[in-house]
């Protein structure tokens, strides 16, 4: 049986205390987009958001069947069409065009976008296609393999950006991330065991020549800036950007970081944690500071955050009841009566001061 749809109006603050060093500062408000207590049985933990603040995920239906869907449950495309199921995350623009992978009726798989305007499918040269990103300009990145046993990161048709068997690559490719000037930056590795974060056909950004072991999944902004996760030999963790610039690392508050991150045009990164503390997981920002954690309502499990250029954070999770939901976290600004409260407390203390000075 369904719970009630108490969740839906369910409205969650996150808020800093009063302190002498900080006025008052609201965190974030956080409120459900959707979850399992209407028509929805389940929900994708990759959330993806745009700048407008629309959210696109990819849900299952009570009734059977699934699709993408974005907000609160507005379809995109559904398997009551040509397709027969959705896998890899979608990925959504700020023009609202969605990007999904797809798996057809007839057999087959391919990139799509929106109702189901064809990008690339695997009855050409390329076999899996999966993965997709997409940029404001309309421009899709993806991975794929070939049916000749290649593999690698294409565009749109099937321009390929880098491939396994060329000068610079020959074992594995990571997920694509791509900005809206077509750098599209990946993890990689090669055939000697070193690992290394890269741009387009092989612009190296790092690599584990230096002082990691490892790499997982890559992030672009517009401005170029590529943040990734890292590993280093004494088994430390973090979230890095560009050359090897730390974000956080786990020598400080957390004891774990995965490598689920996104960042925005303004630089801030966020991310999933764990805390070394209170050993438990929660969002955070680069600059430490928790969107949400489970100490409150939600549960221990939290898909991929995606952040956008307002400081919104998309992001799925379970609650201690069991329901399931996808979630927006968004920066609430200083509330004009306690700055006005704050101002009047800071004049008070001008005039008590200005007064004991007379005396």
């Amino acid at each position: 049986m369904k719970r009630s749809g108490l969740l839906s109006t369910m409205c969650l603050f996150v808020i800093s205390s009063l302190s002498a060093s900080s006025a008052y500062a609201i965190k974030y408000t956080i409120v459900p987009v959707v979850d399992t207590t209407g028509v929805f049985s389940n929900l994708d933990p990759d959330a993806l958001i745009n700048n407008n603040g629309t959210v696109a995920y990819i849900a299952s239906l009570d009734t059977g069947g699934f699709g993408i869907y974005t907000d609160g449950g507005t379809p995109v495309v559904d398997t009551s069409g040509m397709f027969s199921a959705f896998v890899t995350r979608p990925a959504i623009n700020d023009n609202g065009t969605v990007a999904y992978h797809a798996y057809l009726d007839t057999g087959g798989f391919g990139i799509y976008i929106d109702g189901g305007t064809r990008v690339v499918d695997s009855s050409g040269a390329l076999d899996l296609v999966r993965w997709p990103a997409i940029n404001d300009n309309g421009t899709v990145a993806y991975q794929a393999h070939l049916d000749d046993g290649g593999f690698g990161i294409y565009t749109d048709g099937g321009t390929p950006v880098a491939e396994i068997g060329g000068s610079v690559f020959d074992y594995d490719i990571g997920i694509p991330a791509i900005n809206d000037n077509g750098t599209v930056a990946y993890w990689a590795s090669s055939a000697d065991g070193s690992q290394g974060i890269y741009t387009d056909g092989g612009t190296l950004v790092v690599d584990t020549s230096g002082a990691f072991q490892a790499f997982g999944q890559a992030a672009i902004n517009d401005n170029g800036t590529v943040a990734y996760w890292a590993s280093s030999a004494d088994g430390s963790q973090g979230i890095y950007t560009d050359g090897g610039t730390l974000v956080v690392d786990t020598s400080g508050a957390f004891s774990t970081i995965n490598d689920d991150l996104s960042i925005n045009n303004n630089g801030t990164v966020a991310f999933v944690a764990r805390d070394s503390d209170a050993d438990g997981w929660g969002i955070y920002t680069d600059d430490g500071t928790l969107v949400v954690d489970d100490s409150g309502a939600f549960g221990t499990s939290f898909g991929s955050p995606a952040i956008n250029d307002v400081g919104q954070i998309a992001f799925q999770a379970f609650l201690d009841d069991g329901t399931e939901g996808i979630y927006l976290a968004s920066p609430v600004p200083l509330p004009p009566a306690v700055w006005l409260f704050g101002s009047g407390l800071l004049g008070l203390t001008g005039i008590a001061r200005r007064k004991k000075a007379a005396a």
